[in-house]
């Protein structure tokens, strides 16, 4: 009783789209508050540390999620 391949394939594009539009929406908050020394106040910290931890996380959790679920891993 396994997956099906194809809806792990589902699910590996949709996490290849996640991770795309997360560097580029998490890069780009990091890159403006990084430019802009007013916008970094004590609120928006967190926010930059929400962006960093998630800009990291992109990297580092989603590859093996998407190769796993292209590969159909979990079937096995």
């Amino acid at each position: 009783n396994g997956i099906e391949c194809y809806k792990l394939q589902i699910i590996g594009i949709i996490c290849i789209i996640i991770m795309i539009s997360t560097i580029i929406f998490n890069g780009l908050l990091l890159f403006i508050f990084i430019r802009h020394r007013e916008l970094q106040t004590p609120l928006n910290m967190l926010v930059i540390t929400l962006a960093a931890l998630h800009f990291i996380g992109a990297f580092l959790e989603l590859p093996f999620i998407i190769i796993s679920n292209l590969n159909c891993m979990y079937n096995k």
